[in-house]
């Protein structure tokens, strides 16, 4: 028989958003000596249902097979101090910051096979510390820094295992319960910067960083959402924050124009894969996961020309030519490279 399926996304309740934000700057003299004080507090509570259905060509009733009920509540904490202190021979920018990022998940899976729930929760903290220095000349200046950052990640899970039919037999359904630190790190950053100003109105600039890149909320979640009766895609809350380093050689103008020539290099890169099972009854299943990799480089050049039109519209051109190169994490996977272009 043939078979068409569908998807649909609808939210259970209204989605509750709070948010609060203070902050204070205190200035420590009339030379520019700042001292700062930043706190945010964010809470979101999110529901939603996700139904799929499958019906036969062409006359057969839609039926749903997978009710997808999720609860997400998130809660974002965070305070920062900044100091500015600006001298005659150099500027120093320090300061510190603690982050606290709970989120608990509950869904409530109603499916064909099996009626498997989950609860979790994971709770990242964050500490940072930052010191800059940087310098300016008359056409010349200089920029160094450093920066700490210290993540752990804490999960609790509690869920009934979804039975996963594979090529001949049918995964248990008991229940797993799982408590762990999930990881805890301390990231060194360094920067290093330089610009010359060769003649008015034209500037040439040399920089190398380094960052982390967090995960995203959406990629972190360990829910199972339905595209199909056979597909769903999944988060994934042990996932390591990616690690980025650039080097950049840039060239501006007055006159709106922009160049730059670059290399990125990440690791533990943040990505989708899909695995593919077989229904023994059915035709193929296939779910797809967030996964950290290994490590990708790009190269690249990149060109920008802005023209204010009028006093209104600002007029851009960019256009930007690259290789990229993909190193998997394992052999199984083959590793991509390739020629990019893009342009508006």
């Amino acid at each position: 028989a043939m078979y068409w399926s569908g998807s649909e996304l609808s939210p259970i309740d209204n989605i509750q958003t709070k948010s609060l934000t203070a902050y204070c700057d205190w200035r420590l003299d009339k030379k520019g000596k700042l001292l700062s004080f930043t706190y945010n507090n964010f809470k979101k509570d999110d529901n939603e249902q996700t139904s799929c259905w499958r019906a036969t060509i062409p006359n057969d009733t839609p039926k749903a097979l997978n009710i997808d009920k999720n609860n997400v509540d998130y809660h974002i904490q965070s305070g920062r101090v900044d100091l500015t202190l600006p001298f005659s021979f150099v500027t120093i920018d320090a300061g510190a910051s603690y982050t606290s990022i709970r989120n608990q998940v509950n869904s409530q899976y109603d499916q064909e096979f099996n009626n498997p729930s989950k609860e979790s929760e994971y709770l990242e903290k964050a500490k940072t510390a930052y010191l800059s220095l940087h310098h300016d000349w008359n056409r010349f200046s200089i920029k160094a820094g450093l920066r700490y950052e210290h993540i752990g990640l804490d999960r609790e899970l509690f869920y009934d295992k979804v039975v996963i039919p594979t090529m001949s037999t049918y995964s248990s359904s008991s229940s797993v319960s799982i408590s762990d630190k999930v990881f805890s790190r301390d990231y060194w950053l360094p920067s290093l910067g330089f610009s010359v100003k060769p003649k008015d109105g034209h500037q040439i600039g040399l920089t190398w960083g380094t960052s982390t890149i967090r995960p995203n909320f959406y990629d972190l979640n360990p829910l199972a959402i339905s595209k199909t009766v056979y597909d769903y895609v999944s988060g994934n809350p042990g996932l390591l924050p990616s690690r980025m380093s650039n080097i950049e050689l840039s060239y501006q103008n007055h006159h709106g124009f922009y160049a730059s020539a670059y290399h990125h290099h990440t690791s533990n890169v943040v990505e989708q894969r899909t695995h593919f099972s077989i229904y023994p009854q059915y035709d193929s299943f296939t779910f797809t996961e967030t996964e950290n990799g290994d490590r990708s480089n790009q190269t690249g050049f990149y060109l920008r020309y802005q023209y204010q039109l009028t006093r209104n519209i600002l007029v851009t051109f960019e256009d930007e030519i690259y290789y990229h190169d993909y190193r998997a994490w394992t052999d199984d996977i083959p590793n991509l490279y390739g020629w990019g272009h893009r342009h508006s």
